[in-house]
């Protein structure tokens, strides 16, 4: 397996509000965990490359992600409408956040080192509009 989809997803987060993607996945999809309302947690292995648009929207009880080193490219609106996201820690290795990747996430402070791309993308038009905050870790 190497892209997670939205019906793995689904069969993962049905009993559970924890999730651990397994190792070798290389690409979470498009609405992936989209409205997955339940999901608390995700576990991503440091074998994703992509975070596919809209992967974690609606997720509203996600309260932190950490994203590996790895992880390059996270999709537009991925996070949108996750309510309750605190924290989110972003590797060196990611060089492109999509737009409004974290819309609607007014709690959210994003973690990264003070060279990453992520302090750029918050101090940028999208982060600044939508008042993304960002802390050096």
């Amino acid at each position: 397996m190497t892209t997670f989809t939205n019906d793995d997803a689904l069969s993962a987060v049905a009993d559970n509000t924890a999730v651990i993607i397994p190792e070798g996945v290389t690409e979470i999809e498009t609405d992936a965990f989209a409205s997955c309302e339940g999901l608390t947690s995700v576990t991503i292995p440091s074998s994703v490359k992509t975070i596919g648009d809209t992967a974690f929207a609606g997720c509203i009880a996600l309260t932190s992600i950490i994203i590996p080193d790895g992880v390059e490219e996270i999709g537009e609106q991925a996070f949108y409408n996750c309510f309750e996201l605190k924290e989110a820690i972003l590797p060196e290795s990611v060089t492109k956040i999509g737009k409004w990747a974290f819309e609607n996430c007014e709690k959210v402070t994003v973690k990264s080192t003070r060279n990453a791309y992520a302090r750029k993308y918050c101090n940028g038009v999208w982060g600044l509009m939508y008042k993304t905050k960002w802390a050096e870790l």
